[in-house]
């Protein structure tokens, strides 16, 4: 019987979900290649990369060690390698694990270009907005076919992070890799928070890639599986996610200070509420029962502020209000475009986001940045 050669995958982007993935497949028997941005690529070529994983609450105790991620100099890649013709035309597999906010550029057309010289290669796209993988399909003209909406389920962050109250990690982990006073990379801290999440698709072919994928980062203890419904977890979370993030950047990422603003704290669960009512009544998903706890949670800001305040802090390995505040102050260019879904898609369809418009006029940075005065007069 002959053995398949390794899947060769290319991973768009050496933040830590790329990391993390990048480690998996790689540890799984994956031939892993990166494209990076120019200024990353001199570190990635000559420095390891550091992860760590971390036990996440009611989870099988593991070894908590940090592991080492060295690829191949001639394995990262750079933009201009993509403009020069320089990247490899045979990959299995491209997975984006960039913001949404990143995917929209002209770069993602030049890469692409992969694909269509590339039959056999599939798109496996972790970026978390709705409209990514429309975008991907309309701008750069992919089959949809050839396009799998994928979820990263795990908490991830570059240890140790500004300001946290705590370090999970062991500080003797913490030396692995350091040598002496040269640089070194930062530690990927993660923990796993449930399977990875792949969409089905009608191609044989495009499944047939999936199924070795999946066997990689099994083998690696990274659960992984596929399923359905996807892309309506995407839209529900969206719908609830934004406006909450929105309401901690007003609250300068702070819990006690959202909760104590009893006017902050009430526009954004109706903002929450009246966007998850919106996707359920536009994308006809009566059928997720459960979002009735979700709007229970939301209602009742005591029980937010103990689950927060309380929990998170206890069962949670990380300092959660340190992360928030890391995690999406650096991607909040990614926060200000789901938005204006939300507020695009609630307009075209005759359901106002007028809640969420209200929410972000509170906000001092987005008020003149983002474009509302078309939706003032909803």
């Amino acid at each position: 019987m002959t053995v398949p050669p390794p899947l060769k995958i290319l991973i768009v982007g050496a933040g830590s979900v790329g990391q993390i993935f990048g480690y998996h497949l790689s540890k799984g028997g994956a031939d892993v290649h990166f494209l990076v941005r120019d200024y990353q690529a001199p570190l990635l070529r000559s420095i390891p990369m550091r992860v760590h994983r971390l036990c996440a609450p009611g989870e099988k105790r593991i070894p908590t060690k940090t592991a080492l991620l060295s690829i191949p100099e001639k394995n990262i890649y750079t933009i201009d390698d993509v403009e020069a013709g320089q990247l490899p035309l045979d990959f299995n597999c491209i997975l984006i694990a960039v913001s949404s906010a990143a995917l929209r550029g002209r770069w993602i057309r030049d890469l692409l270009q992969v694909i269509h010289s590339n039959p056999k290669c599939i798109l496996y796209c972790f970026s978390p907005g709705v409209s990514d993988c429309h975008y991907i399909i309309q701008s750069c003209g992919i089959v949809a076919s050839r396009i799998v909406r994928s979820q990263a389920n795990f908490i991830s962050w570059p240890a140790p992070l500004e300001g946290q109250a705590f370090n999970p990690i062991p500080s003797k982990e913490r030396l692995v890799g350091v040598q002496g006073s040269h640089s070194h990379q930062p530690i990927t801290a993660y923990f796993v928070n449930g399977p990875q999440l792949f969409s089905r698709s009608d191609s044989v072919a495009t499944e047939k890639i999936t199924a070795r994928l999946l066997a990689c980062l099994r083998t690696t203890n990274l659960a992984s599986e596929q399923t359905q419904v996807l892309p309506s977890l995407f839209r529900l979370r969206q719908s609830v996610l934004v406006p909450l993030l929105i309401g901690l950047s007003i609250a300068d990422w702070k819990f006690r200070k959202l909760f104590n603003d009893r006017k902050l704290l009430r526009i954004t669960i109706e903002a929450s509420r009246e966007g998850l009512d919106r996707v359920c009544t536009l994308h006809d998903m009566t059928d997720f029962r459960w979002t009735t706890f979700w709007m229970f949670f939301l209602f009742w800001g005591l029980i937010v502020q103990l689950a927060i305040l309380l929990v998170l802090p206890v069962v949670q390995p990380m300092d959660a209000q340190a992360f928030l505040k890391f995690h999406f102050t650096k991607y909040e260019s990614q926060t200000m475009l789901h938005a204006e879904e939300e507020i695009d898609e609630g307009a075209a369809a005759g359901h106002p986001a007028n809640k969420l418009i209200e929410l972000v006029q509170l906000h001092p940075r987005w008020n003149s940045r983002m474009s509302l005065v078309r939706y003032k007069s909803q």
